[in-house]
């Protein structure tokens, strides 16, 4: 599983990555998708791997894998609900 990360952390844009991680933590919060899909951290990244495995290869990165996986997702507020006009984050009441 590992390697496959890292292969795919390599090839694929990591906008790309970050989209579909972002609809599987989506689909498993909304209960959409049952805990025995997406339930453990093992599950999730097998999960994540079939979604990518069909997407095209971009070209080789030339940074390493953990670099790239950095850029999946901002690392403040990765799942972007600050950005999400309901809560009014920052906003001034």
């Amino acid at each position: 599983m590992l390697r496959e990360l890292t292969r795919i952390a390599i090839t694929r844009e990591p906008e790309l990555i970050g989209r579909v991680v972002l609809e599987l933590f989506a689909e498993v919060v909304s209960g959409s998708c049952p805990l025995e899909y997406l339930g453990t951290a093992e599950r999730f990244f097998c999960w994540l791997i079939e979604q990518l495995r069909d997407q095209p290869e971009g070209k080789l990165r030339h940074e390493s894998a953990r670099a790239s996986i950095l850029q999946w997702l901002p690392v403040a507020d990765p799942l972007r609900i600050a950005q999400d006009p309901e809560c009014s984050y920052g906003q001034p009441h």
